[in-house]
């Protein structure tokens, strides 16, 4: 069975039909009355009279949309000395694995396999601990992932079904 998606043309289409469904919407709206103020006064007397004894602008308070890292004194030291004390990995494509001793801590060591298309497989090996440790591979394993053959455009209809 194939697997349904939303090609372009379908997105188009649903456009259209947001598009038609929004302007009916709109046709359909409550329209304010003039001179009207709120429809009607359905808050009392007193929560009135306390609206109108607050000063204009009284406790108005405008967040900053962003705040500059700057704000925080020191912050950019700070993340700067993180950074330069953080070990950094590289890879490193190797014959044959280092001995431990002459192995870097912050290098992951990349030894060809025999097997792969065009020799691109690597066994990945680290120091840890005082010893070369294999971490894994660079095999990826692409079961489960959908093939561009098993899929299928929702059609204009399915989208008219979805719609209702």
């Amino acid at each position: 069975m194939a697997i349904k998606y939303l090609d372009s043309n379908g997105v188009l289409y649903l456009w259209q039909k947001l598009k038609a469904f929004v302007s009916s919407a709109i046709s359909n709206k409550v329209d304010k009355v003039n001179g009207k103020g709120l429809s009607a006064n359905d808050y009392t007397t007193a929560e009135k009279e306390k609206l109108a004894g607050i000063e204009a602008g009284a406790n108005k308070y405008m967040h900053p949309d962003s705040h500059p890292a700057s704000m925080i004194s020191g912050l950019d030291a700070a993340i700067q000395e993180k950074v330069a004390a953080a070990g950094h990995l590289k890879r490193e494509i190797a014959a044959a694995l280092p001995e431990p001793s002459a192995a870097d801590g912050n290098t992951i060591y990349m030894i060809r396999k025999s097997s792969g298309a065009d020799g691109n497989l690597y066994d990945e090996y680290m120091l840890i601990d005082g010893a070369m440790e294999r971490l894994g591979d660079t095999a990826v394993d692409m079961t489960g992932y959908v093939k561009e053959s098993d899929l299928a455009a929702i059609t204009n209809g399915e989208i008219d079904e979805i719609c209702v």
